[in-house]
């Protein structure tokens, strides 16, 4: 089956969630995805093989059940206040960044798990800027991951 492009981002927005949500012990679902923008990565630079990489902007919004005991480790989930179903809403920003062209990158998401709000991947690893927005070639720092194909 070929997939649109709309599609494949929908199928990875949906993988980073997974990886996020099985990161711990809490059970939650994934509600829905919201793309709030999509723009040029870079100025349209070329990586390698890979090719000019788009960034994505957009929020993931969750809901989890405070009385299922996965979720029992979450700090004062009891006092979250609860939706019409019973469960815990709560949303989460993310910016995904990838290959124009998906057939040219390795197939494979490398997460960066934020500290505090900050992103380090693109600093420790390919030598970019300290950045939570990254946009520019400079962010991008010496390409080595976008190379990859990540």
């Amino acid at each position: 089956m070929i997939l649109k492009t709309d599609d494949r981002i929908t199928r990875i927005i949906t993988m980073i969630a997974i990886v996020f949500l099985c990161a711990g012990t809490v059970v939650a679902e994934v509600e829905r995805i919201e793309i709030s923008s999509r723009e040029v990565f870079a100025d349209g630079m070329t990586f390698g093989s890979t090719g000019a990489y788009e960034k994505i902007r957009g929020r993931l919004f969750y809901a989890v059940d405070p009385t299922n005991e996965a979720n029992a480790a979450v700090v004062d989930l009891e006092l979250a206040p609860l939706g019409a179903d019973g469960r815990v809403h709560f949303q989460g920003d993310f910016i995904l960044l990838k290959p124009v062209d998906l057939s040219r990158g390795n197939g494979r998401l490398l997460y960066d798990v934020n500290n505090r709000g900050n992103l380090y991947m693109l600093r420790h690893i390919n030598g970019g800027l300290r950045t939570n927005d990254p946009s520019t070639a400079e962010d991008a720092g010496n390409g080595f991951l976008m190379e990859q194909g990540y």
